[in-house]
């Protein structure tokens, strides 16, 4: 026979009166550098991590019993919604770019992978959820783009560069002949007009 234990989800544990699966205590989860939740099915928060409460502004005690919901942005509330109700249905999960602001008023993009709670009883109608910073990929991205913005125009600015002095090269050989040969005929001509000079 099976141990009634090792069929609970990742980070569940039996109670005492029964084998069946209760929720996470998000303790054990709190050095992940991904924020975890459990929230219901009104999106009040029943559980999260010490990084979910740091994403959010504020402590992990404070946040529980309070709706997640409060801390996404207006725009996309209508998304956050849609995302619970999925995840609530879903067996294989759900994904979601969600904004969120902070205490602080930090804006951040998020990617929400959420699941809704193996168990029956008090885990049943909640959804498990991870939530992960993109806010730091974004800014890369966005670092990235300019330093390639830089690069193109330091090209441009060499290949401008490289035109330039080859037309001053394509320029200067001419022209240093047309000046030399210029400087000679006016010493000639003054040589010539000395020597008709002389003469009468």
């Amino acid at each position: 026979m099976k141990n009634p234990s090792s069929q609970l989800a990742v980070g569940t544990s039996p109670s005492r009166d029964s084998p069946k699966a209760v929720l996470p205590s998000y303790r054990a989860y709190d050095p992940l550098p991904v924020g975890c939740a459990t929230v219901d099915a009104d999106g009040r928060i029943k559980d999260i991590n010490r990084r979910g409460a740091e994403m959010l502004g504020w402590t992990a005690r404070w946040l529980v019993g309070r709706s997640l919901g409060k801390w996404v942005l207006s725009d996309d509330a209508p998304l956050f919604e849609a995302h619970l109700r999925a995840a609530a249905l879903s067996r294989q999960g759900v994904s979601e770019r969600l904004r969120v602001k902070n205490r602080h008023g930090r804006i951040r993009d998020m990617r929400w992978e959420s699941v809704a709670a193996r168990g029956a009883g008090e885990g049943a109608g909640q959804v498990v959820t991870v939530m992960i910073d993109m806010s730091e990929d974004r800014k890369q991205e966005r670092l990235a783009r300019f330093e390639r913005a830089k690069l193109l125009q330091a090209g441009r600015v060499n290949m401008l560069g490289e035109i330039a002095a080859g037309l001053a090269h394509d320029l200067s050989q001419p022209l240093g002949a047309i000046l030399l040969n210029s400087t000679v005929g006016l010493e000639l001509q003054v040589r010539v007009g000395a020597a008709a000079a002389q003469r009468h």
